[in-house]
């Protein structure tokens, strides 16, 4: 008999894939919709609906959540003798998608037009020549598919070993809730409500050791994302993002579609994982009145939020 092919898998997890993490923030197909038009030049709300046609209620949701995630920013415009509206302007963070939207047109016009030309052709204001996306090197290259190959970073090697054993939420076993506390007291992060109820901790394996903890406080569709810390000897490793990603897979897990956190001191690696500072005031009041927000965490802490729903 002939021997199996042995199993073939991405270079890297789901969790520690910032294309996996793309998907989760932009992948739902109003917010894709919204975002074309948003880099058409579209800014108001009647505008979206009418041409969208979404439910407005759905509309307004993702211009929220694209406005937390920092994929929008609002403005506010007045028209003679009106109240002032709001706008939803493109961010530097958004504009960037404009590479990645004119590939998959350059895609759609080759693989869903049936064969007909392009309703829409990208052209050079210089010469007029029609524009298409391609993979270049340093020098500015074309490199063909044959020619191309992924190759991991050092701390992306690191991540993929953490994300590939396996990691998952898991209730914390016997010395789990000692070893934690004393973490995030070394780390000068709040402990006090560890035990209280609605707060749900979890552990993180890699080889059966724990490298990092993390909890939920979960509110209907929403969650506070808390207590997230990282054994010392598994920093620097991709451990916290694997951690982060696989804390918020249970959150959705348990019907939440928005997360919420406070940070003192990681208000950047937040950022990078698709988070964005908002006004304590845009956050619901359930997670106004935790205790993290409340009273343990200083008022100067930035509230931060990111769809994952």
């Amino acid at each position: 008999m002939p021997s199996a092919s042995p199993p073939r898998r991405s270079p890297l997890p789901p969790q520690a894939c910032n294309l996996a993490r793309a998907f989760d923030l932009i992948g739902d197909r109003w917010t894709l919709l919204i975002l074309r038009s948003a880099l058409y030049g579209v800014r108001r709300f009647d505008d979206f609906a009418a041409e969208l046609g979404a439910p407005r209620t759905v509309l307004a949701d993702r211009l929220k959540a694209l406005t937390a995630a920092g994929l929008l920013a609002r403005r506010d415009y007045r028209e003679p003798g009106r109240r002032a509206r709001p706008e939803y302007w493109l961010t530097p963070k958004s504009a960037a998608l404009r590479l990645p939207f004119v590939a998959l047109t350059q895609w759609a016009d080759e693989w869903l037009a049936g064969g007909e030309p392009p309703p829409v052709v990208l052209r050079s204001r210089a010469t007029g020549e029609a524009l298409r996306v391609a993979l270049v090197d340093g020098q500015g290259r074309e490199v063909a598919a044959a020619d191309q190959k992924v190759a991991l970073s050092t701390q992306a090697t690191g991540t993929a070993t953490i994300a590939a054993a396996g990691l998952r939420a898991e209730p914390l076993a016997l010395g789990d809730f000692r070893r934690l506390a004393a973490l995030l007291d070394a780390e000068r992060l709040p402990s006090a409500d560890l035990r209280e109820q609605g707060v749900r901790l979890f552990a993180f394996r890699d080889g059966g050791a724990a490298i990092g903890y993390a909890g939920l406080e979960i509110y209907g569709a929403d969650a506070l994302l808390r207590s997230v810390v990282v054994d010392p000897a598994r920093r620097n490793l991709g451990a916290g993002r694997a951690i982060v990603a696989a804390t918020l897979i249970e959150a959705r897990r348990l019907g939440a579609t928005r997360a919420f956190l406070l940070t003192m001191t990681a208000k950047d690696f937040f950022e990078r994982l698709g988070f964005a500072a908002i006004d304590r005031a845009q956050a619901p009041a359930a997670i106004l009145a935790t205790r993290q927000a409340a009273g343990l965490c200083p008022s100067s802490a930035p509230l931060m939020a990111k769809a994952i729903g």
